[in-house]
């Protein structure tokens, strides 16, 4: 079994920043945790939140 992921499905609009958005999985989101832990993992890896995902 191989499992693959469709990028065009995980970020249908790479134009958005990841504080818009990017992530489709996690919008809309009614928890703080998933977006709180991104920024956390962004900013220990020096990956800016506010430029677009392309």
């Amino acid at each position: 079994m191989k499992l693959e992921v469709d990028l065009d499905m995980v970020v249908p609009d790479s134009s958005k920043t990841l504080r818009e958005g990017a992530l489709a999985p996690w919008n809309p989101i009614s928890s703080n945790y998933y977006p709180q832990m991104l920024e956390q993992a962004m900013t220990e890896f020096g990956i800016d939140m506010d430029k677009p995902f392309e």
